[in-house]
């Protein structure tokens, strides 16, 4: 899985890319950005021998999820997350994906659209004695709430803060992302993602981009700018700041040592919180650190996870310092889908996994390979920009 960078290091446009041969590629994208993504792979072949052909007539894609979908396709157990292979499947040639959009109890089956029906009764005929039928879109968005949850953890933190504080402005990043919810779109710093008539009350500092940076390298001009945008575009109080360790949709950008905690401590004279949003960096991505605010040897009064916390099983969280968290109860606050007991159980397996198999140390040495390569393909020629250690962030 990849992503296509706009000129400024922002994301343009997500895909999966499957190597089939030394010069063979298959991507897939969203079929809402089909057209873009084709136009923006012709754009890119310009001045190369590749060849760039359009294969949606003809390939039809059968998706198998949920907590069972193992047993329909047992011969595909062993595959592992972000995977491809060609194999069978019930007597049916198939190119298997090991992603879907529901996190990893899903595959997708790439098969020729002339056997499509063939397949889709096959596998029907094997998931109906189990119980299994047809999923629509509320079935797989209520298995993949990850996506919603995020939002609804940012919301959440937002609330709190406000309650907390009792002021109403609160400070974001440029190019973050903190999700799909009204409120959280309102303090995501990146157009694509901003629909008309989201929550006010939101102003945008720049990111210390230390790449592509608009002062000079380090972080006491973008700590000044937070000072000066308290002063003129807020009432002078703060609700708080809300910040990704290390931006993910805005181009994998890491917080630059001394900026969380030189943002924590401006925030907080100005009498907000510091929230931080781990749903990218958290639960050892970074190999370095369990937590990617732990870099800065800060702490949050407030922190928003998912993603990592189940490894694609639908869950979140919002941790709180207790007097922070205490106002909260002053009012009603619910969720159709909180506190689920099978979402928790899961979590709770997959932080027992993380400790017991090393996961974040396994994580800073396959980082620390990574690096080295592209070190070594840097010395070949000079075509990658200069990096930082970070170990592997994935959404």
């Amino acid at each position: 899985m990849t992503h296509a960078l706009t000129p400024a290091g922002g994301v343009l446009s997500e895909f999966t890319v499957i190597q089939l041969e030394e010069d063979h590629a298959y991507l897939t994208s969203t079929a809402a950005a089909e057209e873009i993504d084709l136009d923006l792979r012709h754009k890119q072949a310009e001045g190369f021998d590749v060849k760039v052909t359009n294969v949606t007539e003809e390939i039809a894609v059968i998706g198998v999820t949920g907590p069972l979908a193992a047993k329909v396709l047992p011969g595909l157990a062993d595959m592992t997350w972000l995977t491809a292979r060609e194999t069978e499947v019930a007597d049916t040639p198939v190119r298997t994906l090991r992603v879907s959009y529901i996190g990893e109890s899903g595959w997708e089956l790439h098969v020729t659209a002339g056997k499509a029906v063939q397949l889709f009764n096959a596998l029907e005929q094997i998931a109906r004695p189990m119980g299994l039928g047809f999923y629509g879109a509320y079935a797989a968005n209520s298995m993949r709430l990850e996506k919603g949850y995020r939002g609804w953890g940012a919301d959440l933190a937002m609330t709190m803060a406000r309650t907390y504080t009792g002021n109403l402005d609160l400070l974001a990043l440029r190019t973050a992302y903190h999700g799909p919810t009204a409120a959280a779109q309102s303090v995501t710093g990146i157009s694509g993602w901003q629909h008309t008539g989201m929550p006010g009350n939101v102003a945008f500092v720049p990111e210390p981009n230390q790449y592509r940076d608009i002062f000079d390298p380090g972080t006491q001009l973008y700590l000044d700018k937070i000072n000066r945008t308290i002063a003129t575009a807020t009432t002078g109080k703060v609700a708080g700041m809300i910040v990704e360790s290390v931006q993910g949709y805005g181009g994998i950008i890491e917080m630059p040592p001394g900026y969380m905690s030189g943002a924590a401590e401006r925030i907080r004279a100005s009498g907000g919180l510091y929230i931080v949003d781990e749903v990218q960096s958290g639960f050892g991505r970074t190999g370095e650190h369990f937590r990617g605010f732990e870099a800065d040897n800060v702490v949050p009064e407030i922190v928003v996870m998912a993603k990592g916390l189940g490894n694609g099983f639908p869950i979140s969280a919002v941790v709180a310092k207790k007097h922070v968290a205490a106002p909260m109860a002053e009012k009603f606050m619910f969720h159709t889908y909180g506190a689920n007991p099978t979402s928790a159980a899961a979590a709770r397996a997959v932080l027992a996994v993380m400790h017991d198999k090393g996961l974040q140390e396994n994580a800073h040495s396959v980082g620390a390979a990574l690096l080295e390569r592209l070190n070594d393909l840097n010395t070949l020629a000079r075509r990658l920009g200069d990096h930082d250690f970070l170990a592997l962030p994935h959404a």
